[in-house]
């Protein structure tokens, strides 16, 4: 089976939906199994595709004038000849993300062919996103958007509350409900990725995603204003937030924390790989104050390391709360600074409990042996039209 994998961006600029795939193929790909993978390129595809560990990248340069939706002509005349070459083998195409070009593609290349696809939107139908830059979500949608996600075989949604938001929005397809997964750290130890000097001793709340408005961190700043006011918080705990930024918003937040901050708040950019490891080695805490997410790896990687990890139920893992893995924040700077003087006054032995429940849900859900059999048992049902459906599809 050839599995064409489609998406905007195979970088770090792909943030979670990159990461992923990247996870998924790297277990699936096999000489009976062969994955290639279609997307834009930019000023990381080529240091991150090392990353792609034996699957065949093809990364393209987008039109000199491609708009916001990113469109490539290259890319599509790439899938086209690849497809063309491999008619005799069995195919199948998974698009990744939704709102670009790759869309387009998608869709014209599947019907021309007679090839089945599904599409994994990642979170990207979710109301919090479709009400940002609504006006071009609408334009897509009559465009090309509607279409693309009517056609496909099957919708994959990460989570319960993705398969709702499938069918709030009158989509009737199959719908196959999948998590991410996330590989288990090895136990080599790492210093930590950060001066010495800034933590001081101190314990280490770790945030770990994109720097955007959506992840709530705007209310996390105000919220640690707050607290630096009413409690002893910093002398006990330091905050680091690793992720690459977008919009400019790593500039807004530096501008919301009072300057006696500086020396307690550490933004160090995004993390990958080892550094990456590293910090997850050395945090006592994470926390997630999204508005928004589909299934955040961010969390599963947290739980892998037995963090506990504080978080809102926007994140859509809301059974860990009642089993205890997992603390529940809201996104407004009340409940932010409530949880985060919880936490000061919290004891060790009682945070380590949470993170080990944590690691206990990765291991029964979440590893990736047990994601991609799933996604295999996905393609072939797909692939093969078979009547034969797995209990995940509904």
């Amino acid at each position: 089976m050839n599995i064409l994998g489609i998406t905007n961006s195979i970088s770090r600029n792909g943030s979670g939906v990159s990461s992923a795939m990247m996870e998924l193929y790297s277990n699936i790909n096999s000489e009976q199994n062969r994955v290639t993978v279609f997307s834009n390129w930019d000023e990381y595809s080529e240091i991150d595709s090392l990353n792609w560990d034996g699957i065949s990248i093809h990364a393209l340069q987008k039109d000199k004038f491609a708009t916001s939706l990113n469109i490539n002509h290259k890319l599509h005349s790439d899938l086209e000849n690849f497809i063309l070459s491999n008619l005799a083998k069995e195919n199948i195409i998974h698009l990744h993300g939704l709102w670009q070009y790759t869309s387009l593609i998608t869709k014209q290349v599947s019907c021309k062919h007679s090839i089945p696809y599904l599409i994994s939107p990642h979170g990207m139908l979710d109301q919090y996103i479709l009400q940002r830059n609504s006006y071009k979500k609408i334009i897509a949608r009559f465009l090309f958007e509607n279409k693309n996600l009517k056609n496909a075989n099957v919708l994959h949604a990460l989570t319960e509350k993705e398969k709702f938001d499938f069918t709030q929005l009158g989509l009737k397809n199959k719908i196959a409900i999948i998590p991410n997964g996330v590989t288990l750290p090895n136990s080599i130890s790492r210093d930590m990725p950060w001066p010495h000097t800034f933590t001081q001793g101190r314990k280490v709340l770790l945030y770990v995603s994109r720097v955007h408005p959506k992840k709530g961190l705007a209310n996390l700043m105000l919220s640690l204003n707050e607290i630096s006011l009413k409690s002893n918080f910093f002398e006990n705990w330091c905050v680091i937030i690793g992720g690459w930024d977008q919009l400019n918003h790593t500039s807004e937040l530096k501008e919301l924390l009072t300057p006696a901050l500086n020396t307690s708040v550490f933004f160090s950019g995004g993390l990958v790989g080892d550094v990456k490891d590293a910090a997850f080695k050395n945090a006592d805490a994470f926390i997630l104050p999204s508005f928004s997410e589909g299934l955040p790896v961010s969390i599963l990687e947290a739980w892998s390391y037995k963090l506990p990890v504080l978080m809102t139920s926007y994140c859509n893992l809301n059974y860990a709360f009642e089993v205890g893995a997992a603390i529940e924040i809201e996104t407004t700077v009340k409940s932010i600074s409530q949880k985060l003087y919880d936490l000061n006054c919290t004891n060790s032995e009682e945070l380590k409990l949470v993170g080990e429940k944590g690691l206990d849900i990765i291991k029964q859900r979440y590893t990736w042996d047990i994601i991609s059999n799933q996604f295999m048992s996905l393609y072939k049902y797909i692939a093969d039209n078979s009547s034969n459906k797995p209990d995940f599809i509904f």
